[in-house]
């Protein structure tokens, strides 16, 4: 049981901290305008972050278990995994679009 809640909980700090890094990335890299820097002042962004991070961690550790558990067929694995990465790399530009569109950037989705 202890084992288990401490896994538990280098979970939750790994994918804050990526939800955070990821943040943090996202403020300083976009070529946002000065105003942006409200980005950073923004403490429910943080929030945000840190658990769209953890929420979307811990889905890709219950798809994983069930990956494992009932698809045998190497073809069926990759095709799911790629699934996944591509659901992941979607996620990460709609966050980045998000974010320009609220700092007021004229065209979003340009980089």
């Amino acid at each position: 049981m202890q084992r288990k809640r401490l896994n538990i909980l280098s979970y939750i700090l790994l994918f804050s901290t990526l939800g955070l890094l990821a943040y943090t990335l996202l403020a300083n890299a976009t070529n946002l305008p000065t105003d942006a820097n409200l980005l950073y002042r923004f403490v429910w962004g943080y929030v945000f972050f840190a658990v769209a991070f953890n929420i979307l961690g811990f889905l890709i550790i219950r798809l994983s278990l069930w990956i494992g558990r009932y698809i045998m067929q190497r073809w069926k694995m990759v095709l799911l995994y790629s699934c996944v990465a591509v659901v992941l790399l979607l996620v990460n530009y709609g966050l980045l679009v998000l974010a320009k569109m609220l700092v007021g950037v004229d065209n979003p989705f340009v980089f």
